[in-house]
């Protein structure tokens, strides 16, 4: 059952790319969107199934990256690179987007992400990514109060604070000391 999809999935990623994808070659874009268009529909319709458990979907891997890319003739780290860069990069390209969608059509298979839907969950996650970021600034002065300092001063809080305190947290690191803190106001 197994090598009949991959089988499918393989003969119409070659034909759309008009490439044999199994070939050792990254020379043009058609064997490399060839090869990531193969790993991301595999994942996609055999390497993955949804278990609904406790009113949630998990996520369970049906067939490993290592069965997937084998049959082509390469190793899952290539799956899971071809994965990453389609996530991050290759959906940037038109000619990619294209190639995957012709794929997807021939299996017919129905995808339910449109290009509008794809831009609006990457503007919902870069507003995410935004407020992360700014989560992360420093809610305090401190450390400007620290930068606006004199020189002369700044070296005598490292040498009579600072280091004392990076010393004493590797102290209880070593040790596995557990310290609760209280909240300061």
């Amino acid at each position: 059952m197994i090598n009949k999809e991959l089988s499918d999935i393989y003969k119409v990623c070659c034909e759309v790319s008009e490439v044999d994808i199994s070939l050792p070659v990254r020379t043009t874009e058609d064997y490399v969107y060839g090869r990531a268009c193969y790993y991301v529909i595999s994942k996609k319709i055999i390497g993955t199934r949804y278990v609904k458990k406790y009113d949630t979907t998990i996520t369970v891997q049906k067939y490993s990256d290592q069965k997937i890319a084998k049959y082509i003739g390469r190793t899952h780290a290539a799956a899971i690179n071809a994965r990453r860069k389609v996530k991050y990069e290759y959906n940037l390209y038109p000619e990619f987007i294209t190639m995957y969608n012709k794929c997807l059509e021939l299996l017919g298979i129905k995808e339910t992400e449109t290009i509008d839907n794809r831009i609006e969950s990457l503007q919902k996650e870069n507003k995410e990514l935004i407020d992360k970021i700014k989560s992360f600034e420093i809610k305090s002065d401190f450390l400007n109060e620290i930068n606006e300092l004199p020189a002369d001063l700044k070296q005598e809080f490292e040498k009579y604070k600072w280091l004392p305190f990076k010393k004493m947290q590797e102290s209880r690191e070593h040790y596995k000391m557990n310290v609760e803190h209280k909240p300061i106001y």
